[in-house]
């Protein structure tokens, strides 16, 4: 081979970027939560989100913006790199699509569980699960809260699985009635459970408020289920 063709095909392969270094160093600070709810997925889980993270910044561009593996691990989403040159639309829908791959469902199921104040049945567990694989909202959730660097999606997410499962919503209200020293029955909780899901999203919109409008929405639903239980 000539000089010439060998200084082309060097010329040509100068633009290809490793992206496994960065790969590497978000795969490992994801596997090392620091914060209380975050995810904690298993290595090949871990692995799969580095990889749609890096893919969707693009090692080219993240060369480009002098951005090191270990400045692109420790920062909380793509909102702390300045220099990172793209758009937070694309962002978004290049990573939903990566993270579509992950299997993550059952690792944010647990971030949920842990928020409750009560174990799930392995048969809430799976509804909560289900709620979550449905469609791409999971992905599109965790894209947004990566991009934008904010839980909102995130919370709409576990609402909308309160939404899907309203035994978990009702065990939710069950508990803090229990709190306030009134027994709730099995009727009685099936009545929670048939209130919530007849409301559907304006429920737990209510419920997830609190102050005046969760206390109104307890109200209603003592009316509804609790003198009923008694009376019954």
């Amino acid at each position: 081979m000539s000089a010439l063709v060998l200084l082309a095909a060097a010329a040509c392969g100068s633009d290809d970027v490793d992206p496994q270094p960065w790969i590497d160093a978000v795969a490992e600070d994801i596997r090392t939560p620091d914060e209380e709810g975050d995810i904690v997925p298993d290595d090949e889980q871990a692995e799969c989100m580095a990889e749609a993270i890096v893919g969707a910044a693009d090692a080219e561009r993240l060369e480009d913006a002098d951005i090191t593996p270990e400045e692109m691990a420790e920062a909380e989403s793509f909102d702390g790199l300045d220099d990172l040159d793209a758009e937070p639309d694309q962002l978004r829908e290049d990573l939903a699509e990566g993270l579509a791959d992950c299997d993550l469902a059952p690792a944010v199921t647990e971030v949920f569980v842990a928020e409750l104040p009560f174990e799930l049945s392995e048969q809430q567990t799976s509804c909560v699960t289900g709620s979550l694989e449905e469609g791409d909202r999971l992905a599109q959730s965790l894209a947004a809260s990566q991009v934008d660097d904010s839980d909102d999606d995130i919370q709409d997410l576990f609402s909308g699985a309160l939404v899907d499962c309203p035994d978990v919503t009702a065990d939710l209200l069950a508990e803090s009635i229990a709190g306030a020293g009134v027994a709730v029955d099995d009727a009685a909780r099936q009545c929670l459970a048939d209130e919530m899901q007849s409301r559907g999203q304006d429920g737990v919109d209510q419920l997830l408020a609190g102050g005046a409008e969760a206390n109104q929405l307890g109200v209603e639903l003592a009316q509804a289920c609790l003198a009923g239980a008694a009376g019954g």
